[in-house]
């Protein structure tokens, strides 16, 4: 059954993710505003009765200019305190950086965007690329995505840490720098049992690889698991 029929244009990349108390969330993006701004953007559905009814959308990504990337995917997930976070890479003419807005009332509103990228990503083209994230025990984001920053030009795996209730940009960590020479789709994950423990799977030129943190996230040891998978997009 359908969720919900947009007025206009289409939807792409959708996520959904559910918290303690049954609400279901989905996220996308839409042109449901493009008349007025000319940009995609991200929307939230939310079900309070485990998808019988679902709400009307709310618009995630409130800049005052530019949108969301018109191709890249974006992610959400809610934390054990009823926090809703969705990661997502932006289109501010042409800048594609990542960001981040949390909501507090369970999707009704989001706080304004969080930079989660410490250097700027311009493109005049779709980078077909977007970011993942977890919660953990406490609270905090782990973010990881791909981009080919300006000051490096080269494809990379990055990861960030952004804590409980921090509206500052973090300190970028690459996965991949001095282990493959290009890296993609980096997916995160934190131990349910120590939150110390935070993990990064992509996929690199040496194929699938594996990024251990034993300290919360502020190092990485990064190893080979399967060189038969390579990176396989642009």
């Amino acid at each position: 059954a359908n969720v919900y029929v947009p007025t206009q244009g289409t939807q792409d990349f959708s996520s959904i993710a559910s918290d303690r108390d049954g609400n279901i969330y989905i996220t996308y993006l839409a042109y449901e505003e493009k008349f007025s701004d000319g940009s995609k953007h991200v929307f939230m559905l939310r079900s309070s009765d485990r998808g019988l009814s679902w709400g009307f959308p709310v618009r995630v990504d409130r800049f005052i200019v530019g949108g969301s990337c018109e191709c890249c995917i974006q992610n959400v997930a809610t934390s054990s305190s009823g926090e809703v976070a969705v990661v997502f890479r932006s289109n501010i003419s042409n800048r594609r950086d990542i960001f981040v807005c949390r909501s507090q009332d369970n999707g009704a509103t989001f706080d304004e965007p969080v930079l989660v990228q410490d250097e700027k990503w311009m493109i005049n083209a779709c980078p077909s690329t977007g970011p993942s994230l977890a919660y953990d025990g406490a609270g905090n984001l782990h973010i990881a995505w791909r981009d080919s920053r300006n000051a490096v030009g080269l494809d990379a795996a990055y990861y960030a840490r952004v804590p409980l209730g921090s509206r500052e940009t973090p300190t970028n960590i690459s996965l991949s720098a001095g282990f493959s020479q290009t890296a993609e789709y980096p997916v995160p994950a934190v131990s349910d049992k120590n939150s110390n423990e935070v993990m990064v799977v992509f996929e690199s030129s040496l194929g699938v690889a594996y990024a251990y943190s034993r300290d919360a996230g502020e190092s990485f040891t990064t190893e080979k698991l399967d060189p038969l998978v390579v990176r396989s997009s642009g």
